[in-house]
């Protein structure tokens, strides 16, 4: 087989795996999740839905997050603050938006639909064409290349978070084992940017602890090779230790376009980094036998995607033959550590324990799945490589070295029939006849038939390479497709009466709330409507403000059905939630009903009441500087907040004296009323033309965060803190043209570090391509013979 061969047939499954977006235009999408809830089960009734896995963040988070970074390039802005949810959020510091992503751009210039699915597709060529670079550059063949990137690309890992940020930070791992690889090699300029580059994708790609994953493999991958013998010394090589340190540099800087904003972002969140996360049970080892991956718990009990693993069981009859693959010291160091990795994700001795020992690597260490992935599918692809040399090699003892094959294969056959066997014990319901243990039995006989159809010679090399390719093909083809159901557009995030209705609600701009699960959480990001909470990792400065008012979650600010009712403060009311949204059959909607001094029923669309708020303040308000209260402890400021007597309208909570400074320009009659038109509302920014009959505080109900500014009639004036969460400046009286805008030092000074990282990666792989003296392809030492 030729190298484009190997290419063409990954591109082509790749093609198959996600025919329907090419073919019908249908959206690889949990729709289901969407359509099950009250808004849309009218319109897209349900029946009996399909199994999901635990997949719901994709409708929740990931989608959401695209469709605003979409509306905000298509308004001529980038969107670096969320005014959709959370009363207020940044954007460009969550790293789950990973707006500078380059694969993201996609919702800069397609329908967001399409560029939903296409990424999708782009994310999967990316898997299989750099693990496909990574095993031409070991010295593996063409066939070996196919199935690895096959494995890899359609790993349990890469199936069950694709979607999502784990997934599209994943794929780079080939990628920066390779560069490695090739600067280790060639140490060019070009090789140094492609590690920078390699290596800042993940961190793009919006999922840090992925991130983390991926440099401490490239950081493992460099140590071996950094001490791998040059020119007969016991040195470590260190042209490569410079070239990787220039690298790493680069990528620091590279990347810093993210990582500064969501430094100040955590620091701002309510989020703990010392959390320590337990490992993986020992059963969950048999995931690599499970093809079910349909469902969140499945049929033997296995949490889906926490615990995906499956292969393809051609991983068994392979990995075990790449003992024989000619680079031997490669081959120890990718078994030693999935050997390490066994061992940290599913608990097994002191390693787990001693690396959440180190501050802030407290991650979810289970999820070194995916480097373990990598690591089988390479020294699988490298096992049929080194089968497919040894069978042309061997002219002589030919008899006793088949002999050597056969059991070395018929070793893992056995581990794989003992793990199906244990799947079978411990599978409790009937799936789908793909995915029960007996399909990943035949699977698994049916290659050992292949592999020792070629080790006895009763086929030939072509003919091995061809029935050994379709049943990989086969295998993780019918393993992953449909993992994501195709439906047509329409069906994605339609929009439907309840939201088109309270879009066309007039007046200044206003907040919903959902009680009790009324429609799907951040939908008011898709539906370009804003939300008092939502579910993300919310700003301590809202959790702490509604503390008591909504569902102690962690990962989310949900006001509390119950609480809402009792409360007496006006706390919800600051935060401009004038509407609220409640499932029609639900108890809370009659007791709404009941409480007519508060609320207001305004009409009813897709099973949800909507209610308004009777007394829920304005977007932006004016207190008269009579009205300050300067409490400098936050504990007594969210003390008399919670208190019933306090009125927002005539007075507001200040941390200092200094904050409260305002002089009078301009001229009022003390008998007039504040006045507030709303001129401009963008994602970034807004415009008001107040008028204030004495000095006052102008608030804006927002949460308050570093990085907004204001300007009274062309001039930057402060912005403070006000009733501890929100955001206010101190306003002269008269009338007054004032605009917020979101202008954060943390994003300017990471794109401009990320610019002139930029444009050093372009100057090297511009200016210093490549060197001529190299060593060949597979070489990684003297004594190899690849």
């Amino acid at each position: 087989m030729k190298w484009w061969a190997a290419i063409a047939i990954v591109v082509a499954f790749t093609a198959i795996e996600y025919g329907p977006v090419f073919l019908s235009g249908r959206v690889p999408f949990p729709a289901t999740i969407v359509n099950g809830f009250p808004p849309y089960v009218d319109e897209f009734p349900q029946g009996t839905p399909k199994p999901l896995a635990n997949i719901g963040d994709i409708v929740t988070s990931f989608y959401p997050y695209h469709a605003l970074a979409a509306r905000g390039f298509r308004q001529g802005s980038l969107p670096l603050w969320d005014p959709n949810m959370l009363s207020g959020a940044p954007f460009a510091g969550n790293t789950q938006s990973a707006l500078f992503y380059p694969v993201n751009y996609l919702y800069y210039f397609m329908e967001l639909k399409r560029a939903w699915a296409l990424g999708l597709v782009i994310q999967r060529l990316l898997a299989v064409l750099f693990t496909v670079l990574l095993l031409r550059e070991l010295g593996g063949t063409p066939t070996g290349a196919v199935i690895s990137a096959l494995l890899f690309g359609f790993s349990g890992f890469l199936i069950a978070w694709q979607g999502q940020a784990m997934a599209a930070a994943a794929v780079w791992l080939p990628l920066i084992c390779y560069a490695l690889l090739r600067l280790h090699r060639e140490h060019s300029g070009r090789f140094i940017a492609l590690v920078a580059i390699a290596f800042a994708m993940p961190v793009l790609a919006g999922h840090p602890e992925t991130a983390a994953h991926l440099t401490m493999t490239g950081m493992a991958v460099a140590s071996f090779l950094l001490f791998k013998r040059s020119g007969g010394s016991g040195l470590p090589n260190l042209r490569f230790a410079a070239g990787f340190v220039a690298a790493a540099l680069l990528a620091i800087g590279l990347a810093l376009i993210q990582t500064l904003p969501t430094v100040e972002w955590i620091l701002h969140s309510h989020r703990s980094l010392n959390d320590v996360w337990p490992s993986l049970p020992l059963r969950a080892i048999l995931a690599f036998v499970s093809r079910d991956i349909m469902r969140a718990t499945n049929s033997a009990g296995l949490d889906i995607p926490e615990q995906a693993a499956y292969l393809g069981t051609i991983v068994f009859l392979a990995v075990p033959l790449a003992v024989l693959h000619s680079s031997r010291k490669l081959i120890a160091f990718v078994t030693a550590g999935c050997l390490v990795l066994l061992s940290i994700i599913y608990g097994v001795g002191p390693l787990l324990p001693l690396l959440n020992s180190i501050p802030y690597m407290g991650l979810k260490q289970w999820r070194f799945i995916l480097v373990l992935s990598l690591g089988l599918a390479v020294l699988a692809g490298l096992g049929v490589s080194a089968l497919e040399h040894r069978m042309e090699q061997w002219t002589v003892e030919k008899r006793r070295r088949q002999f050597q094959l056969a059991l070395l294969a018929a070793s893992g056959l056995a581990v794989g029939l003992m793990m199906v066997l244990l799947l079978r014990e411990s599978t409790v319901e009937i799936v789908e006849s793909t995915r029960v243990p007996r399909a990943s039995l035949i699977l698994l006989l049916a290659g050992a038939a292949i592999v020792y159809a070629r080790i006895a010679d009763w086929i030939g090399r072509v003919q091995f390479n061809v029935l050994v390719v379709s049943l990989v093909a086969f295998d993780v083809l019918t393993f992953s497709y449909g993992f994501l159901p195709f439906h047509r557009a329409r069906e994605v995030y339609p929009m439907v009466e309840l939201f088109d209705r309270l879009k066309q609600q007039g007046g200044d701009p206003f907040r919903i709330a959902q009680l009790d699960v009324a429609y799907v959480v951040n939908s008011e990001l898709v539906y370009d409507l804003d939300s008092t909470g939502g579910y993300e990792i919310p700003l301590e400065r809202l959790y702490r403000f509604l503390d008591g008012a909504h569902r102690n979650e962690g990962d989310a600010v949900m006001l509390d059905s119950e609480a809402l009712l009792k409360l007496k403060d006006r706390r919800v009311d600051m935060l401009n939630t004038r509407y609220i949204l409640v499932p029609t059959p639900d108890p809370v909607a009659a007791a709404l009903r009941s409480q007519t001094d508060r609320f207001r029923f305004v009409f009813a669309a897709g099973r949800t009441d909507v209610f308004e708020n009777l007394h829920a303040m304005p977007r932006a308000f004016v207190v008269p500087a009579s009205g300050i209260e300067i409490i400098a402890d936050e504990a007594l400021q969210l003390a008399r907040l919670k208190d019933p007597s306090f009125d927002p309208q005539h007075s507001v909570i200040l941390s200092s004296v200094g904050n409260s400074s305002t002089e009078s320009i301009g001229s009022a009659a003390k008998t007039d009323i504040s006045q507030i038109e709303w001129i401009e509302r963008g994602i970034n920014s807004f415009q008001l033309k107040v008028h204030a009959p004495t000095p006052s505080v102008l608030v804006a109900s927002q949460i308050y965060y570093p990085g907004w500014k204001a300007s009274i009639d062309g001039t930057n004036v402060p912005v403070i803190p006000a009733n501890y969460a929100l955001t206010a400046i101190s306003l002269p009286s008269g009338s007054h043209n004032v605009r917020f805008f979101y202008d954060p030092a943390s994003f300017k000074i990471g794109a401009t570090v990320s610019a002139l990282s930029l444009a050093i990666v372009a100057s090297l792989f511009w200016f210093f391509p490549r060197r001529r003296h190299m060593l060949p392809p597979g070489v990684l030492d003297p004594d190899s013979n690849l």
